[in-house]
């Protein structure tokens, strides 16, 4: 009875600290599963680790936007917080699917970007049949309680409604909130890391914060001189490093004054170079090129701009921007590129993408910005992938385009979309027995099937004398399957080991040439060391008056071996010293670019 009796007089303060810890618990699950290696799974540690101190910082946000509910008379006090919970719940839920798919929570910048032109979308993501999982339950398994009680305690007339100081209590409460934020460790408030956002400030807290910064986002950096210090003490370790290491290839050099065609292929991963599948090769065609070339593993470093980060890591020698898209919301900004130094040395450059229309705003950067002399969208052909022009019809293209450049030197850098997600099935295109495998089956069949339009494309320039003097690149703009659907392809590689794990993926780096040695470079390494490692071999210099201007190392020369990933995470072992420095790679970056830094050099 006494029980009964306590519970029927506090029974406000009951239900709002009900809606308090259901939103703490919420948000450790949603920490727990983003911190996964997958997000499929749950990270007990970092779920449990964001009950600790960051508790404090939740508890004064929650506070904050509870202490509204005072403003509200009657049922509305508490049919308010009702409310946020209901969206918070929905945007735990939407944020981890999202992060499933992107690798990250979403922002609202893609509310406020302009690609330049008109946008045609694929509307593939965001699946379902894919992203949602039986533990996404977990959720939503509260929700009938807390309904109950609402509709209980207005049935019952069990709600309080004292009279409080609501500015006063508003006040105290935002006051709190940035004591948090003084207070708590900054690296877990401060950060370009989306996850340790929310895990900060909840979900809904940071999609409020997130608004705030994506009305601001076209603002300019500032370049301090911290900044530039930071960047020297960077661009010297590296330069120490290429000192002291040994090229034990003599390679430098090497393919001087070789015409370039750089193949930047769709989701394609290491794994698959060198495979085969009930007997038969999934790239036999790359894998021909294999023993007149340097292959390189490397792990992915894009971020929000996906495949445009690619082209920014690979043809500039930089990190992508932390958080907007930075071919889209920086366009104009200036890079020192692979097209830029080539044209020096009497090249004709051309860029070739089948995605004429496309969210990542291709069209405004690769002649304005990063500095090829034609760039090609419209791709004729009647067969389509994925929403895409099917890459025998690009490289058709593409090589009626090389045979007009022939006379000269010449860089022609194609990005292909075939292997693009989902993978769905199209038996006209899969060739490879990959029954039972669904998906993963599907995506090997599609990796298959870019490697054949590949090996003849390679043929007809060899054909026509081309390849004799011809390098050609091929690498994987990001992970695939790995990536995109890691629970489909861990749970694959149980009975195909060579598919591997999908927390140490990694896409190839493959350098051919005729002259060249096979030889395979087992160096820990990231997409930001690309282009300096190509620029090597061509005997390019990117000189300029600020010195040393690629983020990246070159693979021939060095003793360092590591790679930072888009998420913090060191691969590689580095000492204190180098940590500390090298760390801050993506941060640079992001101020460099920014703040236009390359602009007038």
């Amino acid at each position: 009875m006494k029980l009964k009796m306590l519970l029927k007089n506090n029974y406000s303060i009951i239900f709002i600290l009900l809606l308090y810890l259901l939103i703490l618990i919420k948000n450790a699950l949603l920490v727990g599963f983003m911190h996964h290696s997958n997000h499929f799974g749950y990270h007990l540690f970092y779920g449990a680790s964001f009950i600790g101190f960051r508790v404090f910082l939740e508890l004064f946000f929650i506070t904050f936007i509870f202490s509204f509910s005072l403003f509200f008379k009657k049922k509305g006090r508490y049919i308010y917080p009702f409310i946020l919970y209901i969206i918070i719940l929905i945007f735990s839920l939407v944020d981890m699917i999202y992060c499933r798919c992107f690798q990250g929570a979403p922002s609202a910048y893609w509310l406020f970007k302009d690609t330049g032109g008109e946008v045609e979308g694929n509307n593939y993501f965001l699946d379902p049949s894919i992203y949602v999982t039986f533990l996404d339950i977990l959720f939503f398994i509260d929700l009938p309680i807390v309904i109950f009680m609402l509709i209980y305690g207005f049935k019952k007339e069990l709600f309080t409604y004292n009279k409080y100081n609501s500015p006063v209590i508003c006040s105290a409460s935002f006051a709190l909130l940035l004591i948090g934020s003084v207070i708590l460790p900054k690296e877990s408030i401060v950060s370009t890391n989306t996850e340790k956002q929310v895990a900060s400030y909840t979900a809904f807290g940071y999609h409020l914060i997130d608004i705030k910064d994506s009305i601001t986002i076209n603002k300019k950096a500032k370049i301090t001189n911290k900044t530039l210090t930071n960047y020297d003490a960077y661009q010297q370790l590296l330069k120490d490093d290429e000192l002291n290491a040994t090229d034990n290839l003599n390679a430098g050099g090497v393919l001087k004054d070789s015409n370039l065609v750089f193949l930047q292929l769709e989701a394609i991963e290491s794994f698959l170079i060198g495979s085969k599948i009930n007997g038969k090769f999934i790239t036999p065609n790359i894998n021909k090129l294999l023993d007149n070339s340097y292959r390189f593993d490397l792990y992915e470093q894009v971020k929000n701009g996906n495949s445009s980060d690619c082209d920014i890591l690979m043809m500039t020698g930089m990190l992508p921007t932390n958080k907007p898209i930075t071919t889209v919301h920086f366009r104009d900004s200036e890079y020192h590129s692979l097209a830029e130094e080539l044209k020096k040395e009497n090249y004709n450059t051309l860029y070739i993408n089948a995605s004429k229309f496309s969210e990542w705003g291709y069209q405004n950067v690769e002649t304005k910005s990063i500095g090829f002399d034609k760039d090609i969208y419209d791709i004729p052909g009647d067969k389509r992938t994925v929403g895409y022009v099917a890459d025998e019809h690009v490289l058709d293209l593409a090589y009626n385009e090389i045979l007009k450049l022939k006379d000269n030197k010449f860089y022609t850098h194609i990005v292909l979309a075939s292997s693009h997600f989902p993978y769905p099935k199209q038996s006209e295109f899969f060739e490879l027995d990959t029954k039972g495998m669904g998906r993963v089956g599907n995506y090997i069949n599609w990796a298959h099937y870019v490697d054949k339009c590949i090996g003849d494309f390679v043929n007809k320039l060899d054909k026509d004398g081309i390849l004799d003097n011809t390098t050609i690149v091929v690498t994987g703009d990001h992970g695939g399957i790995h990536k995109y659907a890691p629970h489909l392809a861990n749970k694959e590689a149980k009975k195909y080991s060579f598919i591997g794990n999908s927390s140490d993926y990694t896409v190839p780096y493959v350098i051919y040439n005729k002259k060249l040695s096979g030889k395979r470079l087992d160096v820990i390494a990231g997409q930001v060391d690309a282009l300096p490692s190509l620029a090597y071999l061509f005997d390019l210099k990117f000189n300029y008056k600020n010195g040393r201007i690629l983020m990246g190392r070159n693979l021939f020369k060095t003793n360092l071996n590591y790679a930072y990933l888009a998420n913090g995470i060191l691969k590689g072992k580095l000492t204190k010293k180098e940590k500390k420095i090298l760390s801050k790679c993506y941060d640079l970056s992001d101020t460099l670019i920014r703040g236009y830094y390359f602009n007038n050099d």
